[in-house]
């Protein structure tokens, strides 16, 4: 008698396998209750998140929140500040980054996290929105300006800019950001102290940068010489 052969059951891969649980648990965690402030039943980063869809494929830098959005988050007020700063620190693990990318080259489950980049991002807008109303994070931002991530940093910067026009908060941190290793700090930092506190500048011996670009431009241009009559 012969044995009927049976077929081996489908085999699924290790990789597959430990995508769905980990899509299980980012959905469990996703229906927990957030601790997020919110306003008309959608939260802080929901709203942050609400912007309108850009129609013209050449711009690529974010589009303005909705009016309603900046509503709401001047409605939440204070009450962001909090999240707000947990997303001025956001970065991106190597596991994270592996996560995604192996998330977006599979088709079983539509899902990633968002990258840090974004999250900065979202955090700078709730900043400018809220302005000098959102004063009481200034230390924090302040103190955010030397952390390790140049992100973070500029972020921090960025937005401690929008939060305070203290000078006394304000011009040490510039002035400190106006030796940062990364070009775009201090050139937002020199250009910044170039318009708020030029002397501050000039005591701690440190260039203004806008200044030198202001001459060099002047320098480089084209002078027509006078016509001298025959």
């Amino acid at each position: 008698m012969k044995h009927q052969e049976l077929c081996p059951p489908p085999r699924y891969g290790v990789g597959l396998v430990v995508l769905i649980i980990i899509f299980i648990s980012i959905v469990i965690i996703k229906l927990l209750p957030s601790g997020e402030p919110r306003y008309h039943d959608r939260t802080l980063t929901q709203w942050l998140d609400d912007r309108t869809k850009r129609q013209n494929p050449f711009l690529t830098h974010p589009a303005p929140l909705s009016a309603e959005a900046q509503q709401a988050i001047k409605s939440i007020g204070t009450n962001a500040v909090p999240i707000l700063l947990e997303m001025v620190q956001a970065k991106d693990s190597a596991f994270k980054t592996r996560l995604n990318s192996a998330l977006n080259r599979q088709r079983f489950i539509k899902f990633s996290s968002r990258p840090a980049v974004e999250q900065r991002a979202m955090a700078f807008a709730g900043f400018e929105i809220l302005g000098e109303n959102a004063n009481s994070a200034a230390p924090a931002l302040a103190s955010l300006t030397a952390d390790p991530d140049a992100g973070v940093r500029y972020t921090a910067l960025e937005s401690l800019r929008r939060v305070t026009s203290d000078k006394s908060v304000l011009v040490p941190v510039l002035l400190h950001a106006c030796r940062d290793s990364a070009p775009e700090i201090r050139f937002v930092a020199s250009t910044d102290l170039h318009f708020r506190s030029p002397e501050s500048l000039r005591t701690a011996g440190i260039p203004d940068l806008l200044d030198e670009v202001f001459k060099q431009t002047t320098n480089n241009v084209f002078v027509r010489p006078p016509l001298t009559s025959n």
